[in-house]
């Protein structure tokens, strides 16, 4: 994972658990809203990562 990827991570992750515990809409919201751009910024990695151990396993055949 990137820095960017950590520390995206952490924040969102910050922001549930207040948003949570405090029960502000508006915390829990940017919460949300940092969640799915972790997904957006993590999802070519997985893919790239997928992609290159199945074209591994294909030649090792």
């Amino acid at each position: 994972m990137t820095i960017a990827e950590v520390v995206l991570t952490v924040i969102t992750a910050l922001l549930i658990i207040i948003g949570v515990s405090v029960k502000r809409k508006s915390v829990l919201k940017w919460g949300i809203v940092s969640f799915v751009a972790l997904l957006v910024l993590v999802s070519p990695s997985f893919i790239n990562g997928f992609v290159d151990g199945f074209s591994d396993g294909w030649s090792a055949r």
